[in-house]
């Protein structure tokens, strides 16, 4: 009697374990899914960012490019005024221009910065 009670003790806790075990595979699994969603999500977020800034670059190198704007383009402008720099010593010799900037948001690493010139 006391074979079989120890019997029924061992498979019992054998089940507990073997449960404990497919728990905590289901959670790994579940763990796995999830950041495969969430790499997904940033994969099509960074290449939208792309997309933006090689529709810009694409408009700017056309014939009607002069007027494009990185901002129309989902680029975020930086500069809150013009950022001038001056070549060499001469008082004319400066150039003009704004920085725009194309990411996705909270991603380190993903910025693609332009520097737009100004006519002035």
């Amino acid at each position: 009697m006391k074979r079989r009670a120890s019997l029924l003790i061992e498979i019992m806790v054998a089940i507990l374990i073997f449960t404990t075990g497919l728990i905590g595979l289901a959670g790994s699994i579940m763990l796995a899914l999830k950041m495969v969603a969430q790499s997904e999500a940033t994969t099509v977020a960074e290449q939208n960012a792309i997309n933006q800034y090689e529709r810009y670059m694409a408009k700017r190198l056309s014939k009607e490019g002069a007027s494009a704007k990185p901002g129309d383009y989902g680029g975020v402008q930086l500069s809150t005024s013009p950022i001038s720099v001056a070549i060499g010593t001469s008082t004319s010799g400066r150039i003009t221009f704004d920085l725009y900037k194309f990411a996705v948001d909270n991603k380190k690493g993903s910025e693609i910065y332009v520097l737009q010139g100004r006519g002035d």
